[in-house]
């Protein structure tokens, strides 16, 4: 047999059923963040996607920030496009400032001297080549002294790690101090010489980055207010400018009035709302809000302040509407907290995992069982959904669609489907509602009429697959990435799969788990925790949903749908995935029955499968099951032995299990049947040589685990050795040898040892500070072992200290 290695090692080898059946936290990759947070819900049906980076998501700020930021530099070009009166287009100047896309850097130009670029490469680029034949010298100075400050500040990186400040702390070197000094000094020069506002503004925003790079707080925010606040000229530049005049009047102690500066960016300026976000503290809230020169403004305020608020955001989002109730950001705070109670409530309820955010959420006590936080979330729920009727009672906010909508998820999501309907159809027939609500209502009312349903029947089932088929009809045509929970092109694929972890609770609730399961074998990327253990374990193939919930019963009915010759037009979609593993599921069922202790219902299963199916390498059964589970000595378990010369599939391996229980009943050699039926429970323990008798999969670390998810019936049997230490103890009882009666009592010893493991791991407290130094039973608490010493003393040290004895005591093996 083959040296046995922990799981992680050799699921490599394993058919793909097995890969990352069970992997621990410690082990590496853990499934977090989109791929397992269950969201229906789609934010941008709020139609505000340039609030992207603020979604409620794992990814928060990097959800499409990269498209925000581009709209702020296809801000800019517009305005360079509209000061050239488009004889220089926006595409041009992007080639320029931003693309590089010549040989000469004109960064290297000499500003008093510009017609040199005529001489060079540079000259071949658009705009470069207009202002020189205009000409406008003034205008290229400036495109020359943009270049030569961002040639400069480019070694100021952004620090993804640190998220107190915007920038890395890095001090400028005395090389780069004056080189940022002496392009203060000419930015001094040049605005003196600047011919319009357009200008004037773009020196006065680059003279206020080099002192905020120079750490000069004091200039920055003089600069700022001189050159920029009271620049007439209208430009995203100035809030650009804007978030740096914030930094420095943070730096300067001026908090309140930074968090300000900071609001008004976010409420202003697309693609600096991250760095605003980031600024912004909100420790001094009411100094904050003293600055605001109207209710608008205090609502962007607490709008930024909601931002920040990962748990319970609605009485931020009671401020906002009281002061500006049509503010659109409010629809983005809603879609927020709708996303929040979907992840509390439905990402335990239908994936078993922990909430991707239960972490980040006010008041939420990993102690408290999960039963209580489902109270306490259903309760804010309620709360918020009071606050949107009274909105819509109101009429203040003009997006009744919206209103409507988040109205009927929120009953959805407290089970009251009649009124999710009946809001469902007020949002469809509200003035402005988008093709997103629209789309965003059918999926709902799907899933309220999954739902709202007493029994599942036929014409159900074919209303669900219409349904069903329109979303696919939806789904991108290319392949799958890997990751493609977090790209953001790909998000109905991510609705199909949530879809079928909800239908499938769904059935699994109705009592119909054939079904449920096969609502799971739809799903790309399934990432499901094993029984409500979102910290331990996970699986990743529908084959274990049955493993662990299915009765042999409900596999029956499974496999009998999946044979059946007349399928519904649902049944064949529902079992498209699953009928190439027909064979898994008989094998299943026999596995259950022998693990149920039923080696003749087992047999019957394991005879319905063809013969090859054990050489198939399904489940990797001839690298796991090459051993002879009817051999066990003193310590070898899952390395080769001298017994090995022969194997057993389950099919045989219950066919003699149940030849040798009636051996033992009827046989003159009662002893040495009991004793071979022992070694076989032994070896189909976790210890055992032939453990894939009746497991999947094998881990270390087990009683780390065992008292959060105890979920098979067999447990005492596959850890606690139970079964096989009472076979040994028959074997003891009737055998007439004294040498084999002390062999019994050994091998009795030894199940008893990890009985006593198997019983710590259990009624050990995980929140105990030795639960990871479980402590182990020792020699003198066995009594097998007590039993050998007092009263087969003579064989007592050959037992204990010889392990190549075993073969002496075997012999005896005919007086017994």
């Amino acid at each position: 047999m083959k040296i046995f290695k922990t799981f992680a090692a050799v699921s490599g080898s394993m058919a793909a059923i097995l890969a990352l059946w069970f992997i621990l936290v410690q082990c590496g990759y853990f499934p977090w963040g989109e791929e397992v947070r269950f969201g229906l819900f789609n934010p941008n049906t709020a139609g505000l996607p340039q609030h992207k980076p603020f979604y409620f998501t794992t990814r928060f700020l990097h959800n499409g920030a990269d498209e925000v930021y581009k709209q702020g530099i296809d801000e800019n070009l517009a305005e360079w496009e509209a000061y050239f009166n488009k004889k220089c287009t926006a595409k041009m100047v992007e080639n320029l400032l931003y693309a590089n896309d010549f040989e000469f850097n004109i960064a290297d130009a000499d500003i008093e001297n510009l017609d040199q670029l005529k001489e060079t490469p540079a000259y071949a680029q658009s705009v470069v080549r207009y202002l020189l034949n205009k000409p406008d010298y003034e205008t290229l100075a400036y495109l020359v002294f943009a270049k030569q400050c961002e040639r400069e500040l480019v070694v100021f990186t952004y620090n993804a790690w640190d998220y107190s400040d915007e920038e890395t702390n890095n001090q400028p070197t005395d090389d780069k101090l004056q080189a940022l000094n002496s392009l203060l000094e000419t930015a001094k020069i040049q605005i003196a010489k600047a011919p319009n506002d357009f200008l004037r503004l773009r020196y006065g925003y680059q003279m206020v980055v080099l002192t905020r790079y120079l750490n000069d707080w004091a200039q920055c925010a003089k600069l700022y207010k001189q050159y920029v606040e009271t620049s007439p000229a209208t430009s995203v530049l100035r809030y650009w400018a804007m978030q740096h005049y914030g930094t420095a009047l943070f730096h300067l102690g001026k908090k309140a009035e930074a968090d300000y500066q900071f609001s008004m960016v976010y409420a202003n300026c697309a693609n600096k709302r991250v760095r605003a976000w980031l600024g912004f503290e909100g420790e001094n809230l009411k100094a904050t809000l003293a600055l605001a020169k109207n209710n608008a403004q205090k609502a962007d305020i607490w709008t930024l302040k909601a931002l920040h608020n990962p748990g319970l955001a609605l009485d931020d989002m009671i401020q906002v509407y009281a002061l500006n109730p049509a503010s659109p950001l409010l629809k983005l705070l809603l879609s927020r907290e709708i996303n929040k109670l979907e992840d509390w409530l439905l990402t335990p309820r239908l994936t078993d995992f922990d909430a991707t955010s239960a972490f980040l959420k006010e008041g939420y006590n990993f102690e408290t069982i999960q039963k209580n936080n489902e109270i306490n979330d259903l309760e804010y729920l309620r709360r918020l959904l009071a606050f949107i009727t009274k909105a819509l009672t109101e009429g203040k906010n003009p997006d009744a669609a919206f209103l409507n909508l988040s109205a009927a998820y929120l009953y959805f999501m407290d089970n009251k489907y009649a009124d999710a309907n009946r809001y469902l159809d007020l949002a469809m027939k509200a003035p402005g509602a988008t093709e997103e609500v629209k789309r965003q209502v059918r999926l709902t009312r799907l899933m309220s009429f999954a739902n709202d349903k007493n029994a599942i029947n036929p014409d159900f089932e074919n209303r669900l697959l219409k349904d069903i088929r329109w979303l696919q009809q939806q789904m991108p045509k290319q392949n799958r990435s890997f990751d493609y929970y977090y790209e953001e092109n790909q998000s109905t694929w991510n609705e199909f799969d949530r879809l079928m972890y909800a239908l499938a609770y769904r059935y699994e609730n109705a009592g119909n788990r054939a079904k449920a399961g096969l609502f799971l074998s739809h799903i790309n990327n399934l990432l499901r925790a094993q029984r409500k253990d979102g910290l331990f374990g996970y699986y990743n193939d529908y084959f274990f949903y049955y493993d662990e919930n299915a009765t042999t019963a409900e596999l029956e009915q499974l496999v009998q749908l999946i044979d059946k010759p007349d399928k519904t037009e649902f049944e064949y979609f529902l079992t498209q995935q699953a009928i190439p593993d027909r064979n898994k599921f008989i094998d299943l069922i026999g596995t259950k029955h022998m693990r149920a202790d039923n080696f003749e219902l087992a047999q019957e299963a394991f005879k319905r499968l063809p013969n090859d199916y054990w050489n198939s390498n399904t489940f990797a059964y001839n690298q796991y099951l090459n051993a002879n589970p009817f051999y066990v000595d003193f310590y070898s378990e899952h390395i080769p032995t001298v017994g090995d010369t022969i194997s057993y599939n389950k099919l045989q391996f219950a066919t003699r299990m149940l030849e040798l229980k009636q051996l033992a009943e009827t046989q003159k050699n009662r002893a040495w049947y009991y004793f071979l039926q022992a070694n076989g429970y032994y070896s189909i323990t976790y210890y055992g040589n032939s453990w894939m008798q009746v497991r999947y999969g094998w881990t270390a670390n087990w009683q780390y685990t065992l008292p959060v998810v105890d979920k098979y019936e067999d447990q005492a049997n596959y850890f606690g050795c139970r079964r096989a230490e009472e076979l040994y103890q028959k074997a003891a009882a009737v055998s007439k040898d004294p040498g084999f009666t002390a062999l019994c009592h050994r091998m009795s010893g030894k199940c008893q040892h990890r009985r006593k493991i198997y019983e710590t791991a259990l009624n050990a407290n995980p929140a105990s500070d030795d639960f990871y130094d479980q402590p182990a039973p020792t020699f003198e608490e066995n009594t097998h072992y007590q039993l050998l010493k007092k009263d087969f003393g003579q064989f007592y040290d050959r037992l204990i200290n010889d392990c190549t004895s075993i073969a002496d005591f075997l012999a005896r093996k005919d007086k017994s």
